[in-house]
């Protein structure tokens, strides 16, 4: 037991140091109405579908947004989607989109949009993205702001697997976006969350720059 004192004290400052490096550290002082700061790790990667690296996902909810959200305490709450609906049988899922969603690039948000992300974002994650793929029997667009999802069997974690914060995000992306990049990290990042890339401005590992959307307009 002594001999190994040395050795936990050595692990629990590794564990103290990584928890302080892990904390964004803000650059005083910032111009106004600007907040500078010094993030724990570069983003090297834009899309948070391809990857579960803190950075992206960090960078994915403040420039995309996706169909349902956690709350502090865990729960599962709408927020592109405005409501939904879910067959007596529980092969069927509706969901009616918000009023106002927009992308960066000004183009509405749809449910073209949200249909091609679900099937992007299901080929890329390994775990709940291939869970829900496997359960779905198609994807179905019923007018520009509202979707049914057909399960072959009832899934009992599909709000989850749509509002899951760890791992390769479902965020919504453009259709056009996605018909450009497929599969491979999308070249851009045009999305409808709250804030815009500028990413003329960007510089690996020395600046990335988002600015607050005007036009985003969040859930009451």
């Amino acid at each position: 037991l002594m001999k190994s004192r040395p050795l936990l004290h050595f692990v629990r400052g590794l564990a103290v140091a990584a928890i302080a490096a892990s904390q964004p550290a803000v650059a005083q002082p910032s111009p106004p109405g600007r907040l500078v700061a010094v993030l724990s790790a570069d983003m090297q990667i834009l899309d948070p579908m391809v990857t579960a690296a803190a950075p992206s996902r960090t960078f994915g909810y403040l420039v995309w947004d996706t169909l349902f959200a956690l709350d502090t305490n865990g729960a599962v709450h709408p927020q592109m989607v405005d409501r939904g609906t879910r067959s007596a049988d529980g092969l069927t899922w509706t969901f009616h989109l918000r009023d106002g969603l927009t992308f960066s690039d000004s183009s509405p948000g749809t449910a073209e949009d949200c249909i091609a992300s679900l099937q992007r974002w299901m080929a890329l994650d390994t775990a709940m993205g291939r869970r829900l793929a496997a359960a779905t029997a198609r994807l179905v667009a019923i007018d520009d702001r509202s979707f049914a999802v057909h399960l072959k069997a009832p899934f009992e974690l599909l709000l989850d697997a749509l509002a899951q914060p760890l791992g390769p995000l479902p965020v919504i992306m453009p259709t056009s976006l996605i018909k450009a990049d497929g599969l491979k990290p999308v070249s851009t990042a045009i999305g409808s969350g709250p804030f815009t890339f500028r990413r003329s401005t960007w510089i690996h590992g020395a600046q990335l720059q988002i600015d607050r959307t005007p036009a985003y307009r969040p859930r009451p």
